[in-house]
């Protein structure tokens, strides 16, 4: 049986088409040994990587706070990493899954009806008092 208050996860959602918020947890064995062995020159960080175009940021995080907003490129897939390091060691304690972002402008509309779109038309008869009749048309 998974214990999650036992271990360390970092999990990130879009906030909109250029904005992650990423929050972690940090109770696991991986984040409590890496900073044991790493010592006080640890250094804890985040690290963004767009899996779409291959680039990647990292940027420094207070491992208490527990979250961090990220600014990123609309509709490209991004995996963030939270990581310690100490000069030129570095740590992976644990990884997110991937999360797409939202393209920037929303998809254009199509033209028509969405009654029609659908392959519904209302016939208005009269068959009692102010009814109508559903009728599916074959396009």
């Amino acid at each position: 049986m998974l214990r999650p208050e036992r271990e360390d996860v970092v999990a990130a959602i879009a906030r909109g088409p250029s904005s992650a918020f990423v929050h972690w947890a940090l109770n696991g064995p991986r984040s409590a040994e890496a900073t044991r062995r790493l010592g006080p020159a640890a250094k804890w960080a985040l690290r963004v990587v767009n899996l779409s175009g291959g680039t990647g940021q990292t940027t420094p995080v207070d491992p208490r706070a527990g979250r961090h907003y990220v600014e990123v490129e609309a509709g490209q897939t991004y995996g963030f990493e939270l990581a310690v390091r100490a000069g030129r060691k570095w740590r992976t304690i644990c990884r997110s899954g991937r999360v797409e972002m939202p393209p920037a402008e929303p998809a254009p509309l199509k033209t028509g009806s969405p009654r029609g779109m659908a392959g519904l038309d209302f016939e208005s008869t009269v068959l009692g008092l102010g009814s109508s009749r559903l009728s599916r048309t074959k396009r």
